[in-house]
C-alpha cells in the first residue's frame, strides 16, 4: 500500500532514452577498433602458419635437399589450421625446374578476413623475402610484424 508522504522515484521515458543513446553512441566510437583488433589478430594467425609451413620446409630441405620432396610430405596438422584458429588456409607452391625454391601463400578464408582489405594474403619464400596483398582501396600497411 502507498502511504501518504511517500513518492515512488523511477525512470522517466526521456532518462533512458538518453541513457541508451549514450551507450550507443560509445559502441559506434568503440566497434571499428576492435575490429581492428581482431583482424590484427588473425594476421598474426597467418604468420603463425607460414613460419611452421618455413620450418617443416627449411628442415626437411636440409635431409632431402629438394623443397620438391618436401611440399608432398608436409603433415595436413601443419597446414590445416583448427578453429578457433581457422582464419587463414596456408598453400605452398613449388617448381619442378627449380627444386631449390619454394613460395608458401597464406590466405584468408573467412568473412572477417575477406572484409579485412588491408592485408588479404601473405607470401614468404625461400630466399625470406615477405609479401602481401590487399585491396586496391586499402590505406597502406604494414601487414609484416617488424
Amino acid at each position: 500500500m502507498l502511504s501518504i508522504g511517500k513518492t515512488i522515484r523511477g525512470l522517466t521515458l526521456i532518462e533512458l532514452m538518453v541513457t541508451v543513446a549514450i551507450i550507443t553512441i560509445l559502441a559506434g566510437i568503440a566497434w571499428p577498433p576492435y575490429n581492428g583488433y581482431i583482424s590484427r589478430g588473425h594476421r598474426a594467425d597467418a604468420i603463425m602458419l607460414i613460419t611452421k609451413v618455413q620450418g617443416y620446409l627449411e628442415s626437411c630441405y636440409s635431409q632431402q635437399r629438394n623443397y620438391n620432396t618436401c611440399n608432398s610430405s608436409i603433415p595436413s596438422n601443419i597446414t590445416t589450421p583448427v578453429p578457433p584458429n581457422d582464419h587463414f588456409t596456408v598453400a605452398v607452391a613449388t617448381s619442378a625446374t627449380n627444386p631449390d625454391n619454394f613460395i608458401i601463400t597464406a590466405t584468408g578464408n573467412t568473412a572477417q578476413q575477406a572484409s579485412d582489405d588491408s592485408c588479404i594474403t601473405f607470401t614468404l619464400n625461400q630466399a625470406g623475402v615477405k609479401g602481401y596483398t590487399k585491396a586496391s582501396s586499402a590505406t597502406s600497411t604494414n601487414c609484416w610484424p617488424n
